[in-house]
């Protein structure tokens, strides 16, 4: 799945990029209820744009389901790729190509 949101320019320009980013993994986070795995900060592109891999597991009755998410903030609109499946899936070289399929165009 590939998402996008868009913040108030005034909001971004008083905040870091890294708080927007803690913001919005711990919104994805909460909203499934996840545990984190892994959180790490990056960059995204030959434009370095401040961006965030997390990887989670989410419980879903006795089902363990893992998430793989990249949060990648461009100006003041804020793109969520995920990917939510069995740890092979997530981790997989379909899964692979997927995120390194995101391409942001000017």
């Amino acid at each position: 799945m590939v998402i996008y949101s868009d913040l108030p320019a005034e909001g971004v320009k008083v905040s870091k990029p890294e708080e927007i980013l803690d913001n919005g993994e711990k919104g994805l986070v909460n909203s499934f209820k996840a545990k984190v795995t892994k959180s790490q900060a990056t960059t995204f592109g030959t434009a370095k744009y401040p961006a965030r891999h997390v990887v989670a597991e989410i419980k879903v009755d006795a089902t363990t389901l893992h998430m793989r998410l990249l949060i990648v903030l461009v100006n003041n609109r804020v793109y969520q790729v995920l990917a939510l499946g069995s740890a092979d899936a997530v981790t997989g070289k379909v899964s692979d190509k997927f995120f390194e399929s995101l391409e942001i165009r000017k």
